[in-house]
């Protein structure tokens, strides 16, 4: 069986080439004249699978390593028999830290401690409740607003979108990027909504790119509301808005869920999958085994300073800026998938320890509570 994988998937030889022959492929390039004879194929995001790629192609099993799966079309390949897997949930720790990393930043700015900000979860799915248990864990309050899953449970948290967005200092978006449909999420926040968010409020949207309508963000950002934006996910990606680039506060090319952790989650999930699907039975290498946990310190910072150390939000915002200087949407796509690749593969708080001899306690426990293992070094 000829395997037709993403190169930037993790593991793509290690992990799947017990499956048969392995062909690389760059996700932003292939075309239908590159399927060949491959019997799988195993995208991320940045490449869409439909007919116009995929028809009368040998191609029978399509899997993503990514929780979206607004990249494919998921009508045609199973009316056309082509079995589909994806990873859903493989990053919503990473995403949910990412969340957390900003709101520290945020908190930092204001001048109060985290534990006061209102936050506000749009979509309660995997990501969603990954950041509400984290969020609970803290002792940040929230709400949530899923309007698909408070119509099939009444267990679900849910409060309406308006009231959310009244009611929260910081909105965080979690929802797939739908068009259509009662449920459509395409330009869910708009300018109505926007102008419903507390003045110098925060909008994280760690989604999809078209969730929100830039150019009211823009305005929003810009008008007297003053508001504040975290983008990781963009309208247009790999060519991102210049005008929306310079608006925003904190800015990243896409990378909230891209964990060393998240990304072999993926390709062992989508291992899974195929065996199940092939009939092979492999037992997987282990991806993590060459990476060991990094070690972080405490300083004046404290926990926000950890969080910074671990997750370089201020770095990432200075590159995202300086793509403004390429002259050609080309020039600034290329970047941002450069930015991306090399800069994607950051650990989650569980895989960092940190030196906390002489720390206060209540820092060692927070950090503790975060994820993180403490070690007093005097020891």
């Amino acid at each position: 069986m000829e395997l037709l994988i993403d190169r930037e998937i993790t593991g793509a030889r290690e992990v799947f080439g017990a499956y048969g022959d392995v062909r690389l492929f760059d996700g932003r390039e292939l075309g239908r004249a590159g399927i060949g004879r491959a019997e799988a194929l195993l995208v991320r995001s940045v490449t869409r699978v439909n007919e116009a790629l995929l028809g009368g192609s040998r191609v029978r099993f399509v899997g993503t390593a990514t929780a979206g799966t607004d990249h494919l079309d998921i009508d045609w390949l199973r009316a056309a028999g082509i079995t589909v897997a994806d990873a859903a949930g493989c990053n919503a720790q990473a995403v949910a830290e990412h969340v957390m990393c900003c709101l520290y930043r945020y908190a930092a700015r204001r001048g109060c401690d985290v534990c006061d900000l209102q936050l506000g979860i749009v979509g309660y799915g995997h990501v969603g409740r990954a950041l509400a248990a984290l969020a609970t864990r803290i002792g940040v309050p929230w709400l949530a607003n899923d309007p698909p899953l408070a119509a099939g449970s009444g267990e679900v948290p849910h409060t309406e979108l308006a009231a959310l967005l009244d009611r929260s200092d910081v909105v965080s978006l979690h929802v797939p990027l739908e068009h259509a449909g009662p449920h459509a999420t395409a330009d869910l926040l708009g300018a109505t909504e926007l102008a419903r968010l507390r003045p110098g409020g925060l909008l994280i949207n760690a989604a999809r790119g078209g969730v929100v309508d830039e150019a009211a963000l823009v305005a929003a950002i810009n008008g007297p509301r003053r508001l504040l934006a975290a983008l990781d996910c963009w309208c247009g990606e790999p060519r991102v808005a210049t005008a929306t680039l310079a608006a925003c506060w904190l800015a990243s090319p896409h990378i909230a869920g891209h964990t060393r952790e998240a990304r072999a989650n993926a390709s062992l999930r989508l291992a899974a999958a195929l065996g199940a699907w092939s009939g092979r039975d492999v037992r997987p290498p282990d991806l993590l085994a060459a990476t060991p946990a990094a070690t972080l310190r405490t300083g004046a910072g404290g926990v926000a300073g950890v969080l910074a150390q671990a997750h370089d939000l201020a770095a990432h915002t200075a590159r995202m800026r300086a793509l403004g200087a390429h002259h050609t949407d080309d020039g600034r796509a290329a970047s941002f998938d450069a930015d991306r690749r090399r800069f994607g593969l950051r650990r989650e708080f569980t895989s960092h320890v940190v030196a906390c001899a002489g720390c206060n306690p209540d820092t060692v426990a927070e950090l503790d509570t975060l994820g993180f293992t403490c070690r007093d070094d005097r020891a």
